[in-house]
């Protein structure tokens, strides 16, 4: 699935960095030393939900979007788990990747907003 997000954020964004943590800990020390306009998380780090972690990096960069890529629970369930504006967009990792693309694309038009 890495290469395929890859994929599509290069075609929509051909000069886009895109930075890529094994960890909760590494992605915790880039968001401290870059400014990030999207990041794409997968639904567990670390094998912990991901929510505290999201809760983290929103006190470091308030205005960061948050995409969740989520497999075997609803997003509306994930929703319901979240408080009030931590992830902007739930998509399943499995989705069609042309709805992937329409979900980074709509996230970031209301960024731009």
């Amino acid at each position: 699935m890495l290469l395929g997000i890859t994929s599509v954020i290069r075609d929509l964004f051909p000069n886009a960095i895109l930075l890529h943590a094994n960890s909760r800990q590494d992605c915790l020390r880039i968001i401290k030393n870059k400014k990030i306009g999207l990041m794409i998380s997968d639904g567990t780090v670390d094998e912990r939900p991901n929510l505290s972690m999201i809760r983290d990096l929103r006190a470091l960069q308030p205005d960061i979007k948050v995409m969740m890529l989520v497999e075997g629970v609803r997003a509306d369930h994930l929703r319901s788990l979240s408080r009030p504006g931590e992830i902007d967009v739930c998509i399943r990792k499995n989705a069609p990747i042309e709805r992937i693309y329409e979900a980074i694309l709509s996230v970031l038009a209301v960024a731009e907003a």
